[in-house]
């Protein structure tokens, strides 16, 4: 399977973002004093987990009113003893890493677009791995470190998310990418909307407006992706305005090229699939590549999750359900959960004010 898979063409390879993320933390996180900080940590944590005394006495030193959370060890190891400047190390890493965690659950929402915003949050997690002045060795040999892979598996992330990134109001400028990027997506989006218009089953703009994204109304109710917890994520690689690149001025490559010289700014926190909703008609063609981009999913973790939830439903209890009893119970689940919990989700993203 893997000599196919790199045997295959890369054009139309979309890798999961979160696991290439989670690749490049790994990579920083074999430096031998990170190695030897998480060792004595599952020492720790395996102390506590088998001595029922030492939970109670743990239990008791937190403080009211905080959150309690489970200590889980992932296997046993030898020193558990942490010296100051190893705290100050893990506490470092830790400031470090929380970036990385914000991006990963963001990336892998399911009511929002998220192939779109992909290459900008990998471009500001680039920016928060600069090296300071006032950064100790610990932390600059593991920031030297992810960046390094980081910057390996941004090169591998292919075009499909840079032309979904173009397709956003939000990031058509594409400040994230290199100049010859740039040039790169919006001459393959121009090719693409040129086979789309002399396709024999589109005769006019008629029909490209009756098979656009706003044919059925309901793929647009989504909800809006976090704002609070991406405002700084955002902000930090914004660069000044690029040249404009010139199109065909045919009547559909001047709506390309009109939507890419767009003066207005879209704000970070509105949903690009409302602004197509809004400006279908007049963007009628380069709407039917919105609709292909900003359908893809940036990472597989809506998926995983789905088959998850589609191992608690099937129990040794219930492992009678026949496929469309799982399917409507999978369905069900879904709905519930999308209106029950994505307004709590919401509300806590506006009280960040990281976005």
């Amino acid at each position: 399977m893997v000599k196919a898979i790199n045997s295959m063409d890369k054009t139309y390879l979309v890798r999961c973002t979160a696991h290439s993320i989670q690749l490049s933390i790994n990579a920083g996180l074999q430096n031998d004093m990170v190695k030897e900080i998480i060792n004595k940590l599952r020492k720790i944590v395996g102390h506590f987990n088998r001595s029922a005394s030492a939970q109670n006495e743990l239990e008791n030193e937190e403080k009211c009113g905080e959150k309690k959370h489970k200590l889980v060890q992932d296997c046993v190891t030898h020193k558990w003893f942490i010296s100051s400047v190893e705290f100050k190390n893990m506490k470092d890493l830790l400031k470090l890493l929380e970036p990385f965690k914000i991006v990963t659950e963001v990336l892998g929402g399911e009511n929002y677009t998220t192939a779109s915003i992909a290459h900008r949050l990998i471009k500001s997690l680039l920016n928060t791995l600069k090296v300071s002045e006032i950064d100790t060795h610990f932390l600059t040999t593991v920031k030297k470190l992810i960046l390094d892979d980081l910057k390996y598996r941004r090169e591998m992330m292919g075009l499909i998310l840079a032309k979904s990134s173009a397709l956003d109001p939000r990031f058509r400028e594409l400040k994230f990418l290199s100049e010859e990027e740039k040039v790169t997506v919006w001459k393959q989006l121009e090719n693409e909307l040129k086979e789309l218009i002399t396709d024999p089953e589109i005769e006019n703009e008629e029909e490209l407006i009756s098979e656009s994204i706003l044919e059925n109304e309901e793929h647009f109710e989504t909800h809006s992706p976090p704002r609070k917890k991406l405002r700084s994520l955002m902000i930090d690689s914004d660069d000044d305005d690029e040249d404009d690149y010139s199109i065909t001025q045919s009547p559909t490559m001047k709506q390309l090229e009109e939507y890419k010289n767009l003066k207005i700014k879209v704000p970070y926190d509105q949903d690009p699939l409302n602004w197509w909703k809004e400006n279908e008609s007049k963007y009628s063609a380069v709407s039917l590549l919105a609709k292909k981009y900003l359908s893809i999913v940036a990472t597989s973790v809506p998926c995983e999750r789905l088959f998850s939830e589609a191992g608690t439903i099937i129990s040794k209890k219930r492992n009678r359900l026949s496929p469309e009893r799982l399917n409507q119970l999978l369905f069900l689940n879904s709905y519930f959960k999308s209106n029950s919990s994505s307004e709590t989700l919401m509300e806590k993203l506006l009280e960040e004010e990281i976005f």
